[in-house]
């Protein structure tokens, strides 16, 4: 079995990559935090993607403290800690929103 030609490796994977058809990383050093024009779209499209993953996450973490609060501390305060916990989201997840926003730009 160990001439079997469907476990020989092709030659294509064992033959080591053409490094100079890539560009440097030195050539793409830029600033962290900080996108330039020219960057791949792909990677605009991610940093913009965890932006406002980043918005949702705030929002859901504080309603769930805030649900949390609400059904285990405050039984009787109803709805008040819930509501108060997601608007506590919005607001610190809008504003870290707007700092990751103006980095890209």
């Amino acid at each position: 079995m160990p001439d079997d030609p469907r476990l020989k490796i092709p030659d294509a994977l064992s033959t080591p990559l053409d490094r100079s058809r890539f560009p440097s990383v030195e050539q793409k050093k830029q600033a962290p935090g900080r996108a330039s024009k020219d960057d791949g779209t792909m990677e605009q499209m991610v940093r913009i993607g965890t932006i406002g993953g980043n918005f949702a996450l705030a929002v859901v973490a504080l309603g769930l403290i805030g649900w949390g609060v609400q059904t285990w501390l405050t039984p009787s305060a109803a709805p008040w800690p819930l509501v108060g916990g997601l608007l506590a989201g919005i607001v610190i997840g809008g504003l870290r929103f707007v700092q990751d926003a103006r980095k890209l730009m």
